[in-house]
Order: C-alpha cells, then structure tokens, then sequence
C-alpha cells in the first residue's frame, strides 16, 4: 500500500540520523601499543603487523575496546559479538577470549582479566584516534 509523505520523510530521517551516528564514531581505537580498526576489522601490534583475528575473536575485542575498564558479563559480550537473537551458550565467549588473549598476549600480560562469578574486565586506558 502506498505510505503517507509523513512516514516516508520520517524514514528518511530515521536513516539520515543512523548514518551520522556511523560517520561520528571514530575509526581507529588505540590501547597500549595496539590499534584497531573499526572500518577495515583489523588488529595492528606497536610494529605495524596485522595480527589475524576470527570475525567472533573481532567483535569480542570490539565489545572490550568500546567499554574499556568495565566488567562485561558473557551474556553481554555474546551479544555484542552474536546479536540479541543468538541460539549460542555463553562458555563460547570464554573461548573467543581465550583465543584473544594469546593473541594480545604475544605482547602484554595481563590485557583481559577474568572476574570470578562476574565476567572479564579489559585492563588498559583506550584512547580514540
């Protein structure tokens, strides 16, 4: 069926917010020696080398990055990496972190710390760039 002008132009509006919501936030993400980068989806160690990350261990440090120096449940990092509708359980974040953390390990210590009967708290200050 055909839509008013009203809703049309509120559609319109809708979509333009979102869009400068996208274009405001920042591209790359900076902790410690490492940066990362939102539009491209890559990790880049202090040398410059890429490190390869699976597309759940990218959207888990994502999570981390966006909410630095925060305790993040599994269930919020599930669905900040699978999306609200996910069938996953959440001991699948523990191996995403667990994967993630030897690949920052390489480099740093203790980056993500386990908080028993909480979650994991991402340890370093992010700045954005």
């Amino acid at each position: 069926p055909p839509r008013s002008a009203r809703e049309i132009l509120a559609t319109v509006r809708a979509a333009l917010r979102a869009r400068d919501k996208i274009a405001a936030e920042p591209r790359y993400y900076c902790f410690l020696d490492w940066r990362v980068d939102f539009a491209a989806r890559e990790l880049i160690d202090g040398s410059g080398m890429l490190v390869d990350l699976t597309d759940g261990e990218f959207s888990v440090l994502r999570a981390f990055v966006k909410r630095p120096r925060r305790v993040l449940t599994r269930d919020i990092l599930l669905e900040d990496a699978r999306g609200p509708d996910s069938d996953a359980y959440d001991r699948a974040i523990d191996v995403q972190v667990s994967r993630l953390r030897r690949k920052l390990r390489a480099r740093d210590d203790e980056i993500i710390r386990t908080i028993r009967n909480e979650g994991y708290f991402f340890v370093p200050s992010v700045t954005r760039a």
